[in-house]
């Protein structure tokens, strides 16, 4: 008989990076050998793991350390237990913890894959001492720990979280075949204007010290002058600019030019004694034209005369005089890192007044975002094109007070969380109906693989019988095709009860999320930014202050709520 598959349950937490490894992993496993189950949190799609896994489980895991966590270990150590894998294998540190807790005294082999250490992020000290001792605590309940690189078992090693012969280091591999049709991605070198003779070296990874960018750039400008033709091109985006500026202590723009006495004089106005760069002043710098060594004037103009309400002018517009100083970087490079900004999708907020709606609040006709005015006495919203443009916009001219839209869309959020709230009991309870039709499948599941097991035994021995003589050639072809029937009949009903296993929950992750968290809100007595960053997509207002609140996830909420009145 053919020895049974390799069962190897896979957990995962962060998508991203270990989405990819798993993914690449999984595809060039022997599927006629092993047999993968993935565990994962809600970040990942069951779709791009068509044909790659046996079975798809998700459950709810986060990665923050939290209150959560208990009810993660509880549900992936129930999984461990329904699969009775070979192997456990947890990839990151938040799932490296939940499962190797969850996995404790039960009878499989362990492996854990941290994907760069946590302790070795750049946090505060008391956050890498906890992620230190979390790792210390964990290594011994599980028999191997996987290191992607020589330097990640050494970094283990210095911090003393197991022996060396537990560590074991396996290179991160590159998916050939990927490639093999060609570059993907938008971005050509004509569009950075990179010559095609030229040698491209490039970085893929998000700014941050694991991945070691300071490396990169360090490397780049030895590579540079050896070999003038080279150019080179992060990819990736993270918070870590500003915090790695701050660490070369390079002096934001307003000491430099104090201490430089940039405009020919000394000036007289005073500056803290300590002024670090964060993402807004990384932003300015990126995005501002006058770098190039050109003057912008008219960058805005005012709407209303005598009043304090600006618009921001079209660059196009504005007026723009070339070699003015010494240009910081060329109009070039600057370009370049213009098409980078726009390509990214990523939306950095720039600070300012921070009030529960911002962003959020769009005219009605334009779709736009309304402008706002915290300053006044009364805070207000306004349509610009309707101000600027009256009699010849559908655009409302009116002005609102920001009270009166907070207040209005308070009072449909409160509705809405009345109708999640009512609903998380209904996804309970489909949630738990569901637990129990899959366990009673398993029950009969079992039973029926015992009785396929019978039945493949009894048809060896009439054949062992009919080899030896002692079953004649009629009766023993009468006796298999019964046999062979029974087996039929019997695998079909596997494979149903395989069908009731595998049933998900009609209820999408985000709308269960949603249920769960409105609870949290359900007594707030006023509209908080977590409230709109949590349920709100978008606000629309109207002529005579009609307004219209989007929610996010609305159409899925309307489906489950139908699915689960039909169901």
């Amino acid at each position: 008989m053919m020895k049974n598959k390799i069962r190897i349950l896979h957990v995962a937490q962060a998508a991203g990076g270990v989405d990819r490894y798993i993914q690449m992993l999984l595809k060039y496993l022997d599927k006629e050998k092993v047999e993968n189950i993935l565990v994962c949190s809600q970040d990942f799609h069951k779709d791009d793991y068509n044909g790659l896994v046996d079975y798809f489980e998700q459950i709810e895991m986060t990665r923050a350390i939290g209150g959560n966590d208990l009810k993660a270990i509880k549900e992936v150590r129930a999984l461990i237990k329904k699969y009775n894998p070979d192997i456990v294998y947890a990839h990151s540190s938040k799932a490296g913890a939940i499962a190797r807790v969850a996995d404790i005294g039960l009878k499989n082999h362990c492996v854990y894959n941290p994907h760069g250490w946590a302790f070795n992020m750049r946090c505060s000290a008391m956050k890498k001492a906890i992620y230190t001792a979390i790792e210390k605590i964990a290594a011994p309940f599980c028999d191997k720990i996987i290191c992607i690189s020589d330097a990640e078992k050494q970094s283990a090693l210095n911090k003393k979280i197991c022996r060396e012969d537990k560590l074991q280091v396996i290179f991160n591999g590159v998916d050939i075949e990927s490639y093999e049709n060609g570059v993907h991605g938008a971005v050509k070198r004509k569009d950075l204007n990179i010559p095609e003779d030229a040698f491209v070296v490039g970085m893929v990874g998000r700014m941050s010290p694991q991945k070691a960018p300071d490396v990169f750039v360090k490397m780049a400008k030895k590579v540079k002058d050896a070999v003038p033709n080279a150019h080179f091109i992060i990819v990736g985006n993270g918070n870590q600019e500003a915090e790695m500026l701050n660490d070369e202590n390079v002096p934001v723009p307003s000491v430099y030019n104090k201490e430089n006495k940039a405009y020919g004089k000394e000036t007289t106005y005073t500056i803290a004694p300590v002024i670090l760069w964060d993402s807004s002043r990384v932003w300015k710098i990126l995005t501002a034209y006058v770098y190039t060594g050109a003057m912008v004037l008219g960058k805005t103009k005012t709407l209303i005369s005598g009043k304090s309400i600006v618009r921001t002018v079209p660059k196009g517009q504005q007026f723009i005089t070339e070699g003015t100083h010494e240009a910081i970087v060329s109009r070039e490079e600057f370009e370049k890192a213009q098409l980078v900004i726009k390509s990214n999708s990523h939306k950095v907020l720039m600070g300012g007044v921070d009030f529960p709606l911002k962003g959020k609040v769009r005219c009605g006709n334009c779709r736009r975002v309304m402008a706002h005015n915290f300053k006044q006495v009364v805070p207000t919203f306004w349509c610009r094109e309707g101000l600027e443009l009256v009699g010849q916009t559908q655009c409302t001219s009116e002005i609102f007070q920001v009270s009166d839209i907070e207040s209005a869309v308070f009072q449909a959020l409160k509705k809405e969380l009345s109708l999640l709230d009512s609903l998380y009991g209904d996804i309970q309870k489909e949630e738990q109906d569901l637990k129990e039709a899959h366990k009673k499948a398993n029950r009969r599941k079992t039973l029926m693989e015992q009785e396929l097991k019978n039945l493949k035994g009894e048809k060896m021995r009439m054949y062992e019988e009919y080899a030896a003589g002692t079953l004649p050639l009629d009766t023993y072809k009468q006796k298999k095709q019964e046999c062979d029937r029974r087996i039929s009949e019997v695998e079909e009903k596997i494979e149903l009860e395989k069908g009731v296993e595998s049933t998900r929950s009609a209820v999408p992750g985000t709308v269960r999320a949603a249920a769960e968290q409105a609870e949290n809100f359900l007594h707030g007595t006023r509209l908080t930014a977590g409230m709109v960053s949590a349920f709100i997509e978008n606000v629309f207002v109207h002529d005579g202050g009609r307004i219209v609140v989007r929610f996010k996830y609305e159409q899925s909420i309307q489906d489950t709520v139908k699915a689960l009145q039909t169901g």
